[in-house]
Parts: C-alpha cells; sequence; structure tokens
C-alpha cells in the first residue's frame, strides 16, 4: 500500500477518491492549496496534483467519472446552487452543459456508463427526477 496524500504538514481535506483512467491516477476533492474543494487528479506514481477545477472559486460537493475515462462530470456549490460542469479528461477543457434551471441544480449524484451521465435532480420545487445525459 502507499498513502497518496502526505504524513505531517498541513492538515487538508480529501474526500470521493475514484480512479482515473487506466487507474494511473486518483481523481478526488481537496483544498490543498485553495481554501475551497477544488476537484484535483492525483498521479499515483509521482503524488503529483493537477487541479481539474481551477477556475472555479466555488466548492466541489460531487463528481463521477465515465467507465472510459473520458469525461469528468461534478457539481460546483455556487452560491447554494447546484451547477453541473463537464470536462474533457484528456484535454482538461470544460465541455457545454444542458441548460438546467437554476433553481433545480441541486442534488447531484451521477452513475456511469460509457459515456452517458445518469444522475437525480432534485429542488425546492419538484421531487426527484431521473436523467439521462449522452
Amino acid at each position: 500500500m502507499k498513502a497518496l496524500t502526505p504524513r505531517g504538514g498541513p492538515k487538508v481535506s480529501v474526500r470521493r477518491a475514484r480512479f482515473g483512467a487506466g487507474s494511473k491516477s486518483v481523481i478526488v476533492t481537496t483544498d490543498k492549496d485553495s481554501e475551497f474543494q477544488r476537484l484535483v487528479r492525483v498521479d499515483i506514481a509521482t503524488g503529483t496534483h493537477t487541479p481539474l477545477s481551477k477556475d472555479i472559486d466555488w466548492d466541489i460537493e460531487e463528481f463521477e467519472l465515465t467507465r472510459d475515462g473520458k469525461l469528468n462530470a461534478f457539481v460546483s456549490n455556487e452560491a447554494g446552487v447546484g451547477k453541473l460542469h463537464l470536462i474533457d479528461a484528456k484535454s482538461g477543457k470544460e465541455l457545454r452543459t444542458p441548460k438546467l434551471r437554476s433553481e433545480s441544480s441541486r442534488g447531484w449524484s451521477g452513475t456511469r456508463t460509457g459515456r452517458d451521465l445518469a444522475f437525480n435532480l432534485t429542488s425546492a420545487r419538484s421531487p426527484n427526477t431521473y436523467i439521462r445525459s449522452t
């Protein structure tokens, strides 16, 4: 076993670990080097941290990866509203997301099959709704 987070030193929060494509990296949320929980790729061989949500100054609450490792989906808490983001895992570029009512973009939980993303959408105005996006 190998620790991917350093022992000792400044205390940081690390949550929700998932293996990245090819199991060569681990994707986590962490507040290392930030006041916010960011989405970060940790290289298993070197321990290098690469921020995936570095331009978002809000906490990342949830994320999911597609089985093929090509797509990262995550939700940022932006002033109390959950906002969906999609990132191409290889290039790191943010992709266009579907238009959703802002008051309904909370309570995401992702599942993964290929390049599809399925999630539950809840809000104060609507019950739990299952959505599948391709």
